[in-house]
């Protein structure tokens, strides 16, 4: 049965052998020991964290594109329920309903057509963004007013959105770049 290749064990054992030939002043005179090699490359630590951060930095990156992306189609869709959403109402805020991780208002308003609709809104935070009783102006599609959007929950849905995708871009960006300052240092 061979043994296997254990390049520290090897390393040691030129070292000990280097000891015997030379004696002390072999580690008193010494130039620096060669790094040990993996397939012919030296295994330098800084090599390796090198590698490491431009891996994190990619992965904050590929984070980043996804939320853009992600903040890019909400805007396609809300640009779309612009479009179909052309009448406007004022809507009063009647409660703020448990939704997901917050609250969301529930819209009561009179369309064109003479009903009353009561809708829960898709936007929900915490604390609420309205409180019971405000006064909204809420825009409707006018042969479909249970599709209707406002104004000031789409614009707060955008900026976290391209808030969150610019902090992972930034991070990633700083990543790679310190992965690549500590490869040049090498």
């Amino acid at each position: 049965m061979s043994e296997e290749f254990d390049i520290k064990k090897e390393y040691e054992k030129e070292q000990r052998q280097a000891q015997k030939m030379y004696g002390d002043s072999f580690s008193a005179n010494r130039a620096p020991a060669p790094q040990p090699q993996v397939n012919g490359y030296v295994a330098e630590p800084s090599l390796r964290t090198s590698s490491v951060f431009k891996l994190l930095g990619g992965i904050f990156l590929a984070i980043g594109l996804v939320i853009s992306v992600v903040c890019l189609l909400v805007v396609h869709f809300t640009n779309e329920n612009r479009k179909l959403c052309t009448e406007t109402t004022m809507a009063v805020v009647t409660e703020n309903r448990e939704h997901g991780e917050g609250y969301a208002a529930v819209f009561r308003y009179t369309a064109s057509n003479g009903n009353v609709y009561e809708k829960i809104s898709d936007v929900s935070s915490d604390p609420p963004m309205h409180n019971v009783g405000d006064e909204v102006e809420l825009h409707y599609q006018p042969d479909d007013p249970n599709n209707f959007y406002a104004d000031d929950m789409m614009w707060l849905v955008r900026t976290i959105l391209y808030s969150i995708s610019g902090i992972f871009f930034s991070i990633g960006t700083i990543f790679v770049v310190v992965g690549f300052k500590i490869r040049e240092e090498v």
